[in-house]
């Protein structure tokens, strides 16, 4: 995601190179591209505003190709159905509890935010926050140093770049597109979708090293001596040698923690104590690395901060039937992933496993009911076919679960977990030519298994064609000796009992 954010700093740098260099409309357009990319590259709009003031035509058909490219934008965003503003409702609680806050409240603390930002961005050593925007207490005072340095910074720029454009100062663009990106991005205007989003600090930042590198050409003018020249750089060099140093060793220290999911979100949990989508996203990265025990005290941390929390309460779930301890813990499962539909009715994630959850407690009425309210969410599920298809078997109901599981098999021919329940449903039905054509097929894909073997066999012992099964069951005991206790679990060889070949076979390691 971060990659994609450095996009629409690439469109804006290149639209400003087209600026100066006098190309309007391929300025416009790459604008254009950058408003596609990210909303908060409307910044870049005053660039061609701030060179009025040196006027002439070519200044007045920069702002208007930059004005046909911002209309351009403002249409398509239209026609696609997004608003210009998000409202309330399409904001994220969890993602962002600040813009819920009341309205005196959200300002102070997205100021207070906004100077830890502000702090981060020249100094990228550890950016954290541990409010609690979620409890609703009282806001940040005014005294408080992350709050006043926000304020004095924001008024000091606001008073330089009036300064700067006053006086006609190249700085006045850059430092004017700094913070145009950086208002728009920090909930100080409106509120956003997220609340630690760093990779808006992108734009900000290009505004920032464009102004420092015209500061650095005013600290360091052209030499006439060539000899003076050579040395000057390289001595200003050596002054910021150290403090080079420092800033690499902290930015690399600071982009350690993206090696791997469990390292970031375990920072995110550590930076920001009170934020639930941190400890719900370090547990989904738990459950990925096969620690459901770990997922779920993540998850639960959660949850005790945000008890509303669909998604936690879903992989709060998940956690539970990963880990498998005992019938306790699927119950438990299962209260998560109902609470889950309940704050979340389309959920059909949650719906499926709450199906997978009771087939596991062995009530298979209950997991047929979930099951068809997952299909009908989201018609033609796979999992959640599959759930309703084994809960329409474990209560007999074979010639209902036949559809369900011919359909899986179509869609899922190398699947030796469908196929199987397939040809014992079959079996189950009295279906022995389609049984047998389905044994015949799936012992040709699956050569290796056992399974289908002794399910030919029992098709072989139905149609009375003794000789036949006895041969395929003493091929599945050659692959598998757990045919033996297949052969007790069922009914189909009773006429073989007294076959003597049949009891030798079952006495025998088969060979």
């Amino acid at each position: 995601m971060a990659r994609v954010d450095l996009l629409p700093v690439l469109f804006v740098l290149l639209a400003w190179i087209a600026c100066e260099s006098g190309r309007p409309i391929v300025m416009g357009l790459l604008f254009l591209a950058a408003l596609l990319s990210k909303e908060s590259a409307v910044a870049f709009l005053v660039v061609p505003l701030l060179g009025l003031r040196g006027g002439g035509p070519h200044r007045r058909l920069a702002v208007a190709c930059a004005g046909g490219g911002l209309a351009v934008y403002l249409v398509a965003r239209h026609a696609a159905g997004v608003p210009l503003i998000p409202g309330l409702a399409a904001i994220d609680p969890i993602t962002n509890p600040l813009a819920f806050l009341p309205p005196a409240a959200r300002f102070r603390s997205a100021l207070a935010l906004s100077g830890r930002y502000l702090l981060y961005l020249v100094l990228p050593i550890r950016f954290s926050d541990g409010a609690d925007y979620l409890s609703g207490g009282a806001p940040p005072g005014l005294l408080r140093p992350d709050l006043l340095l926000a304020a004095l910074v924001l008024i000091g720029i606001a008073v330089l770049l009036a300064r700067l454009w006053w006086r006609g100062e190249r700085l006045a663009a850059p430092f004017a597109f700094g913070l145009g990106a950086f208002l728009p991005s920090s909930n100080l205007l409106v509120p956003i979708g997220s609340l630690y989003a760093q990779n808006f600090l992108y734009l900000p930042l290009a505004g920032l090293c464009l102004a420092a590198g015209l500061l650095l050409g005013k600290a360091l003018p052209a030499s006439r001596d060539p000899k003076e020249e050579a040395w000057r750089l390289p001595r200003f060099a050596w002054l910021a040698l150290p403090l080079l140093i420092v800033f690499a060793r902290a930015a690399a220290a600071e982009a350690s923690i993206w090696r791997d999911e469990v390292s970031l979100f375990s920072a995110w949990s550590e930076r920001f104590p009170h934020y639930p989508l941190a400890q719900s996203r370090l547990g989904v990265a738990l459950l990925a690395q096969g620690d459901p025990a770990g997922a779920r005290v993540a998850f639960e941390k959660a949850l005790v901060m945000n008890e509303h929390n669909a998604e936690a309460h879903y992989n709060l779930g998940v956690a539970l039937i990963l880990k498998g301890e005992s019938r306790a813990s699927l119950e438990e499962a299962l209260v998560h992933l109902r609470r889950a539909v309940d704050l979340t009715p389309d959920l059909v994630e949650a719906r499926v496993n709450a199906s997978k959850t009771l087939l596991l407690l062995g009530r298979p009425g209950e997991a047929e009911k979930e099951a068809r309210q997952a299909l009908v969410i989201a018609p033609g599920f796979a999992p959640a076919r599959v759930n309703l298809a084994e809960s329409l078997f474990r209560q007999s109901r074979y010639r209902e679960a036949l559809p369900e599981f011919r359909e899986l098999a179509r869609q899922s021919p190398t699947d030796p977990n469908i196929r199987s329940p397939l040809l014992v449903t079959l079996i189950h039905v009295g279906d022995l030519q389609a049984a047998r054509a389905e044994a015949d097929d799936a012992r040709r894909t699956f050569p290796s298994l056992a399974w289908f073997d002794f399910c030919l066999a029992r098709v072989e012992a139905r149609s009375g064609h003794g000789v036949e099964a006895i041969d395929l069951l003493r091929a599945a005991l050659a692959k598998d000796p757990a045919t033996r206790a297949w052969i007790r679990q069922v009914d189909d060889f009773a006429g073989l009992r007294s076959d003597r070949t049949f009891r030798d076979l079952q006495a025998s390691d088969g060979r």
